[in-house]
């Protein structure tokens, strides 16, 4: 992010701030385990994938049927509940990045990147399209 900013390696706060905004300090920790919530998805797909679910199961080579819980979902529920959990962290993170961005007093940039006409709103609608997904994600 320092580097799209312009931002040198170690720079000093900007503006007088004592540390980085939230959405820029805490990406690690919430994207690695966003990550981490995207391959155990990716494992668990995999496996269901390729299961058999059909029950009763009905063997080929003996014609024997095997009645079994395969058709039951839970895991990959749960994994796509953590899933949707990582990812509302995610935009949460990111529309606090978005936020910081369109300010001017972290910036040094006109507000929303606005070109200075009247009424000009700038990048202000990709702001609140993302607080609406945001919501959207929470609902």
């Amino acid at each position: 992010m320092r580097l799209l900013l312009g931002a040198p390696d170690r720079p000093t706060p900007p503006l007088g701030r004592i540390q980085d905004p939230y959405g820029f300090r805490c990406l690690p920790q919430i994207h690695g385990p966003a990550h981490d919530a995207a391959d155990a998805l990716e494992g668990v797909l995999e496996v269901e994938i390729n299961a058999a679910a059909e029950n009763p199961l009905i063997s080929a080579d003996d014609m024997a049927s095997y009645h079994h819980g395969g058709f039951c979902l839970a895991q990959l529920a749960l994994s796509l509940d953590h899933f949707r959990l990582a990812v509302t962290q995610v935009a949460r993170l990111s529309t606090s990045r978005l936020s910081t961005l369109n300010e001017p007093g972290f910036t040094r940039l006109r507000p929303f990147l606005a070109d200075g006409e009247p009424a000009s709103s700038g990048v202000m609608i990709l702001e609140y399209a993302a607080g609406a997904a945001l919501g959207d994600l929470r609902a």
